[in-house]
């Protein structure tokens, strides 16, 4: 086994190294989701490395959503979700980073309109009745921007989640979560605007009309975009 993962205990990136060698053996050795992991000096024997590299890797698994420790017994792999294991990577992004208002919508307007026309066929019963619920939500926060934005964020994340392309799902998960950090003042005639926007895209999605619903979408960011912009660009003014 050794040799099938090549020891790394003296290259550089250990565990960065260690980290991409455990999700191969999970993968090679067929593990699925609440099946326990070797102990820790297991996988140190299977992979050829120290504790601390070992330990290392399976926090930073931890912190990404894929593994849970269980006190007594062991490492568990979990169920892969994009929106719990990504969604905190975004504010490191966002804080480190150079991603920008621009950058982020430019991206969303690529991606969600495609996965709008996903969503319109691949929708569970289940999601459909929750995408209800949270636009049920939106229209009862108007008046509340902030909890508006996280019913928002709420419902197009949902959308992605039920694409039926898990690197669709991803890709829009990190960037709805980097756009819940750009500061925004929206004003309640623009919420109450994407409302009828988003009316256009939830009808679509329930009545299975791909295109529509792709349309839909692509018109509420671009009209998105035109706000944002203009609001930046004001605020900016406003400041010197």
């Amino acid at each position: 086994m050794i040799k099938e993962y090549q020891k790394i205990s003296d290259r550089p990136n250990r565990t960065d190294l260690t980290i991409l060698a455990i999700i191969e053996y999970i993968r090679d050795s067929k593990i699925q989701s609440g099946d326990k992991l070797p102990t820790e000096k297991e996988l140190c024997n299977i992979l050829g490395v120290g504790t601390r590299a070992i330990r290392e890797a399976l926090m930073s698994l931890k912190a990404l959503g894929v593994l849970r420790p269980q006190h007594g017994t062991g490492w568990y792999l979990e169920q892969f979700n994009p929106v719990r294991s990504l969604g905190f990577l975004s504010k490191l992004i966002e804080s480190f980073g150079k991603s920008d208002l621009d950058e982020v919508m430019e991206a969303r307007m690529i991606i969600e309109p495609m996965i709008a026309r996903k969503a319109a066929h691949s929708l569970s019963s289940a999601a459909r009745k929750q995408l209800e619920r949270v636009f049920e939500t939106m229209k009862k926060t108007i008046a509340n921007p902030s909890q508006h934005r996280m019913a928002d964020l709420h419902f197009h994340n949902l959308l992605a989640n039920e694409c039926d392309n898990s690197v669709l799902s991803m890709q829009s998960t990190m960037l709805n979560s980097l756009f819940r950090y750009v500061p925004i003042n929206t004003s309640e005639d623009a919420i109450k605007g994407g409302i009828q926007e988003h009316q256009a895209i939830f009808d679509a999605v329930m009545t299975k009309d791909s295109q529509a619903a792709e349309d839909a979408m692509r018109k509420h960011l671009t009209n998105a975009y035109k706000y944002f912009t203009v609001e930046s660009q004001e605020c900016l003014a406003a400041a010197k």
